[in-house]
């Protein structure tokens, strides 16, 4: 079964952190905000997460990942990879 979560970035909540270690693919609303955590440097919608328009876009980007689960399960598994190395490489993470 494919888990998807939603993270909106209009207010910074520092969710994004836990969404990476669910196992689960994020899927992004883009925003126009410019907050950003150290650990976002480097990750790209489609290899990490799976960046939307708008909310409007939601549902064709989970029904595409519905049909092609071996591509969700490999975006979730780099997502969570990039967030641990990343907190790896500013010791935050032991």
């Amino acid at each position: 079964m494919l888990s998807s979560l939603l993270l909106s970035r209009r207010y910074v909540t520092g969710r994004l952190k836990y969404l990476f270690l669910c196992d689960s693919v994020v899927l992004h609303v883009k925003y126009g905000g410019n907050v950003r955590e150290f650990y976002e440097t480097g990750l790209e919608s489609g290899v990490h997460y799976v960046g939307v328009n708008d909310v409007e876009g939601l549902p064709a980007a989970v029904e595409a990942l519905r049909k092609d689960p071996a591509r969700a399960r490999r975006i979730a598994a780099a997502g969570q990879a990039h967030f641990t190395r990343m907190v790896r490489t500013q010791g935050k993470l032991r």
